[in-house]
């Protein structure tokens, strides 16, 4: 039996999906994506795949909408791999004999938003991602298949790169399992155990001179390019962005660097700034020249002292 997928997403993980079932020989009869102008950070523009893989394309403000419920229906797909980066209707998930959803943690553990930014983050060295057949909760399924990855100390852009690699891996196994039986079980999730991310805000990637060069680290590479970058205040309500960061090393420091107060700027360059933070001091690499702007610039307060 020939199955007929669908895909919907709108990253460079839906782009990898399309391609383990294309190398797979599968039947892709429709791709879902949102419009340009509603596309979330590190998207991708996915509609060349119509022209390129003779994929037919839709994008759609509201998948949920009655209109794409009945395109869909009409396309009658066996399965539905979704990357979509919102909620699905129960009548979406009821239309294929399974809807697919995707998830880069090892779940129950790791539900919720924003989970590459929470690894690195919080300093999870491995994960997986985990296939499972969606229903009407979030990330609750059963699971069908986990892939692991390392995550190490890579910038969030190159984790992705990683993270994407695991996705094609499954998708090629997954189809090989649901040819052999289309109604594969899975297994059901331990409600019990596990935990759901929150949504991060601008104030999860808003540096603060009173932590660790370690911390600072971590929340600079989740928030690296193409993410719009970490934050610093300096002044009432400005900021400049941080692209990358590192620790600089005691013997380059002076001798009484240790009784310097958290937020002592040490040097201001074209590129860079030297800041004692707790422990340490770190370089902070800015993405625009402002050396005029920070020159005068002695202390950074934390950052509710420029909120005020």
């Amino acid at each position: 039996m020939d199955e007929r997928y669908i895909v919907i997403g709108t990253s460079q993980a839906t782009l990898e999906c399309i391609r383990a079932l294309l190398d797979s020989k599968k039947s892709i009869v429709g791709l879902f994506s949102l419009p340009k102008e509603k596309l979330p950070n590190n998207s991708k523009d996915l509609s060349y795949c119509q022209k390129e893989y003779g994929i037919p394309y839709f994008e759609v403000e509201d998948l949920n909408s009655a209109s794409s419920e009945e395109t869909i229906a009409e396309l009658n797909p066996d399965y539905i791999i979704s990357t979509w980066p919102k909620i699905i209707s129960k009548k979406i998930i009821s239309i294929p004999k399974k809807l697919i959803g995707t998830h880069p943690t090892p779940l129950p553990f790791n539900k919720g938003r924003h989970p590459l930014h929470w690894m690195i983050v919080l300093g999870i060295p491995n994960s997986v991602v985990t296939f499972f057949e969606m229903d009407e909760g979030v990330d609750s399924g059963k699971i069908l298949l986990q892939i692991p990855f390392q995550i190490g100390l890579r910038q969030i852009h190159d984790l992705v790169i990683i993270m994407n690699k695991a996705i094609y891996d499954g998708v090629v196994k997954l189809v090989r399992i649901l040819e052999t039986n289309p109604d594969f079980p899975g297994s059901l999730q331990n409600h019990s155990e596990g935990n759901y991310w929150r949504t991060r805000t601008e104030d999860d990637v808003t540096l603060d001179p009173r932590m660790t060069a370690s911390m600072i680290k971590r929340i600079v590479r989740s928030f690296s390019s193409p993410y719009p970058n970490a934050n610093l205040y300096y002044k009432q309500n400005l900021y400049i962005k941080i692209e990358h960061a590192e620790e600089i090393d005691e013997t380059e420091l002076p001798p009484n660097w240790q009784s310097l107060e958290h937020g002592q700027v040490l040097c201001v360059t074209n590129t860079f700034l030297d800041l004692k933070v707790d422990g340490s001091v770190v370089r902070l690499f800015y993405i625009n020249q402002i050396e005029e702007i920070l020159k005068d610039v002695k202390r950074i307060h934390p950052p509710t002292y420029y909120l005020r």
